[in-house]
This record gives structure tokens, C-alpha cells and sequence, in this order.
């Protein structure tokens, strides 16, 4: 689980931080956590490809540079992206927020037995997305799709194509291999060097093909046939 931190008062930073650490041996997870003092940093740090489960967001009397952070976020995690905590001295006009879909609004002091009860949200709501959700990246947006989404997948060099059954088709910028040890056990197999495929929406198969619901055809290849055809009729 991953935490990002905001807060230009460094105690308060410091407070919620600590408060996290004494909570991982409690949900037996790694617990990564970045904390930043300034806009700038914040800004940079959004830039990357990292994806973070929760941040806490210091208002500082609304200003002005944590609605933009805010909005970052929304825009650069296309499907259910990390959960938002505001956090300030006053939320009165906390509703100027709304739009921004935060898990809660905290005043000072915060208390720690609040944090525990947001990482328990998180704990839960991380383990349910890592067992229905192959996340990857594309163009430094963290995206997301469901396992049940995804007809095949094709390698198209060091990237990767992502068909869905709605007919889209995601790109990501990752290869085959990598994506497929996230897959391998989430009923696909692998049928060609170029080519992962969705047993749940395979309607038959030829020495060299693979018959997909929607009318796409993908080959088999070689080294692929034994298994393939063993899993097939398992």
C-alpha cells in the first residue's frame, strides 16, 4: 500500500505519517509512504507513473494550489483512482470540494484512531481491486481494467494492446511478459509469444487458431499447441 502525503506544516506531515507506520504491522502489508512540504515537489511527484492507494491533502485555508493537485489526481487516474483526505484547521466551506470526491475531511488535530479507520478502508478496498484489476500504465497514467473486461492481449513490440469486450482497445507501455505474470493466474493463457488469451471468451480452436467471442481470431503458436489444447479441454 502506498501513501502520499501534502502539507506545508511538516509537524502535521510528520503526525500522519507516523500514525500509518504504526499501523502496518496491524494489516501485514508493506507500507510505502511519500510526504511532500512543497507545490513544486507535489506538482513533479504527480508527473510520474507512481500510483498511491490514499493521500492526505492539506488545504491550508483553500488554497488555491491544493484544488489543482486535487484536480491532477482526478484527471490522471482514468478509472477509480486513489482515495483523497482533506485535511485542514476549518472545514466549513469544505462542500467547495465535493466535486473532487474525497473519502473525508479532517480538522486539526487528527486523531490517530481516524487513520486507522481510513487504512482499514484502503486494506479492504486494496486487496478486493488486486484480485479483480490488472493495472498498468500508459503515457504516465496509471490505468486500470477488469480481469472479466479483457478478451486477449497482443504484444506490439515493447507495448502492449488490450481488447476488451466492449470493442475498445487500451494501450499500454508494457510488455507482454510483464503484463503476464499479473494474468497467468486469472484464467489466461498464454497461446503465443505475441498473444495472451481469456478462457473464459474462447469459442474453439484449429491447430494454429484461437476462435475468440466477438469473431477475433488469434494464432497459436508452436511451442504453444500442447498446452494450449491441454488447458482447453481440462
Amino acid at each position: 500500500m502506498k501513501f502520499f502525503i501534502y502539507n506545508t506544516n511538516k509537524e502535521i506531515a510528520a503526525q500522519i505519517e507516523n500514525y500509518i507506520y504504526e499501523e502496518r504491522e496491524l494489516l501485514n502489508k508493506c507500507v510505502e509512504i511519500d510526504v511532500s512540504y512543497s507545490i513544486n515537489d507535489t506538482l513533479k511527484i504527480l508527473k510520474t507513473d507512481e500510483w498511491y492507494d490514499l493521500l492526505y491533502l492539506g488545504i491550508n485555508n483553500f488554497d488555491e494550489d491544493v484544488f489543482r493537485i486535487a484536480s491532477i489526481i482526478r484527471n490522471k487516474y482514468k478509472t477509480k483512482g486513489p482515495e483523497i483526505i482533506f485535511t485542514d484547521y476549518d472545514t466549513t466551506e469544505c462542500h467547495k470540494l465535493f466535486k473532487y470526491e474525497p473519502l473525508n475531511f479532517y480538522c486539526y488535530p487528527i486523531r490517530k484512531e481516524i487513520i486507522k479507520v481510513d487504512i482499514e478502508k484502503i486494506f479492504n478496498r486494496v486487496n478486493k481491486e488486486e484480485n479483480e484489476v490488472l493495472k498498468f500504465h500508459y503515457d504516465g497514467i496509471t490505468k486500470g481494467v477488469s480481469f472479466d473486461e479483457i478478451i486477449y492481449i497482443e504484444a506490439k513490440g515493447n507495448n502492449s494492446e488490450i481488447y476488451k469486450k466492449d470493442g475498445n482497445v487500451d494501450n499500454a507501455t508494457e510488455s507482454i511478459s510483464k503484463i503476464e505474470s499479473r494474468v497467468k493466474t486469472e484464467g489466461f493463457i498464454k497461446c503465443h509469444r505475441s498473444y495472451i488469451a481469456n478462457l473464459k471468451y474462447i469459442e474453439g480452436y484449429s491447430h494454429n487458431k484461437i476462435y475468440i467471442e466477438g469473431g477475433y481470431e488469434i494464432p497459436i503458436g508452436r511451442t504453444y499447441a500442447k498446452e494450449v489444447k491441454k488447458i482447453i479441454f481440462k
